[in-house]
């Protein structure tokens, strides 16, 4: 099996293909069965289809919380990148802010300083 991800909104298909061979039914394709074999195959291929169709059944519900869980993830993400961007440029304008106080409050101390000893 091979899963590609290349996108984040990409759809998957998945495609399994299971192919099941008994020695006995090999031998037995070119020679008549008696009909009680032929329940048993069938039985034996009943049985087995089932089984295989609960697994597929398991595998289609964990592949569905798994893109659940993705979708969550995605989201998360989303909504901390955008407050990154958001906290990013309050964080910009609150920084030229503080050095425009920065300098004025030091011009005022130079000019101030400069009164006294004049």
């Amino acid at each position: 099996m091979c899963f590609k991800n290349e996108e984040y909104f990409a759809a998957k298909t998945l495609y399994l293909a299971v192919l099941a061979v008994h020695q006995d039914f090999i031998s037995e394709a070119s020679v008549d069965v008696a009909d009680e074999k032929k329940a048993n195959a069938t039985s034996f291929l009943d049985e087995f289809s089932t089984s295989v169709m609960s697994s597929l059944n398991n595998i289609s519900g964990r592949l569905y919380r798994l893109s659940a869980y993705q979708t969550v993830a995605r989201v998360q993400h989303l909504h901390d990148m955008y407050a990154v961007e958001a906290n990013a440029s309050y964080v910009q304008y609150w920084a030229i802010w503080q050095i425009i106080t920065m300098i004025v409050c030091s011009a005022t101390q130079v000019y101030s300083i400069r009164r006294l000893f004049k």
